[in-house]
């Protein structure tokens, strides 16, 4: 048998002990854990009972502890404080498994790959709930809370732990019903939004082989607006292979020529070095891995 359960009294009766120690005072002690005076005595007399010695010397209204009863009191109540704190961290580890995972990534990444992906994984069994948060330039709104970080470019920063998701491949793309007027189609170009981003203007010496030397240009407001614009039909964007895999797959948009570019630039996931990785962090991992797999940038494809 363990020696804990043989030779301790309850906690009830020890907590009950503790107060009525410290306040010399059943009254106080009732008050400090909500229940009557009644109770508190009748807890004390059965925990004399049950050590076979007197705690507390009772002298009218007085309370006082006897030598037995000192000792106790100077070991319970630090006991006490270790359960305490114990029990405490034990929270808090809990309430971080529950909470939402902080994640940070680019905008593109969330809009067209990451976004379908999180909804499937937080409509799983199991699956954890994320808070995105995106921006341009991701060391804008790194925190100390960030559990994940979904990072582009050629090598990701010092102080993480990555995992490598995918190649950066660039491709041509436009609505199928108007892929066979490439020739004419204006290509849709849009400003760069952070130093590693590319457009266009990045691969003049691409263009031929491209097949769109002397295309227009037609300014767009964003690397989205693009896409949409590809889509209907009304020119020719410089889309991310890797993250267009279901508007490719769907049909919704089809690649033009059979050229791609490797940027030389990738994708990681990232979770903070030395940080213990929760198993909700660990889940959303293994799945974000999983629909990589899906994502092919071979042929018919070949690079620049």
């Amino acid at each position: 048998m363990n020696r804990f359960r043989k030779n301790l009294p309850s906690l009830d009766a020890l907590v009950f002990f503790e107060a009525a120690a410290r306040t010399l005072s059943f009254s106080r002690a009732a008050e400090e854990l909500y229940v009557t005076q009644v109770a508190v005595s009748k807890r004390i007399r059965g925990l004399e009972e049950e050590l076979s010695v007197r705690l507390f010397v009772r002298t009218g209204r007085q309370l006082s502890l006897t030598p037995a009863g000192q000792r106790l009191q100077e070991r319970v109540r630090p006991a006490l404080g270790f359960l305490d704190e114990a029990v405490a961290l034990c929270q808090q580890e809990g309430l971080r498994r529950q909470s939402a995972i902080q994640l940070v990534c680019n905008q593109h990444l969330n809009f067209f790959w990451l976004a379908p992906l999180l909804r499937e994984f937080q409509l799983n069994e199991g699956g954890g709930m994320v808070s995105v948060v995106t921006a341009n330039n991701l060391v804008d709104v790194i925190t100390a809370e960030t559990d994940v970080a979904v990072f582009y470019g050629k090598a990701p920063p010092a102080g993480w732990d990555v995992e490598f998701l995918f190649r950066d491949i660039l491709v041509p793309v436009t609505a199928p019903g108007v892929v066979g007027q490439a020739a004419s189609l204006p290509i849709l170009e849009y400003e760069r939004e952070a130093p590693d981003w590319l457009n266009w203007s990045n691969v003049p010496r691409h263009l031929e082989r491209f097949g769109l030397g002397e295309a227009e240009v037609l300014p767009c407001r964003s690397f989205v607006e693009t896409i949409s614009l590809a889509m209907r039909g009304k020119g020719i964007a410089l889309g991310v292979l890797p993250l267009l895999v279901n508007e490719l797959a769907e049909g919704r948009l089809t690649t033009v020529g059979s050229y791609s570019w490797d940027t030389g630039r990738c994708y990681y996931f990232a979770t903070p070095k030395g940080r213990e990785v929760s198993e909700a962090t660990a889940s959303l991992k293994a799945h974000l891995l999983g629909a990589v797999q899906n994502i092919s940038c071979k042929e018919p494809f070949s690079e620049l």
